[in-house]
């Protein structure tokens, strides 16, 4: 079973703020380091935020993403898994798109311990990034469905 952290990115990488900051979903199990930062937001104005270092599977390879959200309810977050129901649910199906708004072109089903990013590709669609089981490798897939109907079904 995953838990599927949510969180508004504001900077993805070393430096360079988001013109829109955008709500990501992230496999907590692949966190490497959760820290306070600061960061200039757009009105120039100097914020606190959260960088997390996040692994990219268990490879050594880390990406800087700075949430707005604070320190202690990240961390919380990330290391408590829902209490909503009890179904131990470890794998997906999914309808996988050709294209954003595209037709469905078939269905994967894919042990839910390996998303590790799903994000907002439109109001009813989702970029979903996933590892194959040895963790060595990833594929991006267009979802039929929103990110946060994909979390609520994986944290359940």
């Amino acid at each position: 079973m995953a838990t599927i952290w949510t969180g508004t990115l504001v900077i993805n990488g070393p430096s360079g703020l988001l013109a829109t900051p955008k709500t990501v979903y992230l496999n907590s199990a692949f966190t490497h380091k959760v820290s306070e930062t600061e960061y200039v937001d757009n009105a120039g104005v100097t914020q606190t935020g959260t960088l997390v270092q996040y692994k990219l599977g268990d490879g050594a390879d880390l990406v800087n993403l700075v949430f707005s959200g604070s320190y202690g309810p990240i961390v919380n977050s990330i290391n408590t898994q829902p209490s909503v129901g009890t179904d131990t649910l470890n794998m997906y199906t999914i309808d996988v798109l050709d294209a954003l708004g595209g037709t469905v072109q078939y269905q994967v089903t894919v042990e839910t311990a390996k998303i590790w990013w799903i994000e907002a590709a439109s109001l009813t669609e989702s970029y979903m990034t996933v590892y194959n089981s040895t963790l060595d490798n990833r594929f991006n897939y267009i979802a039929d469905e929103t990110p946060a109907n994909i979390e609520s079904v994986i944290n359940n």
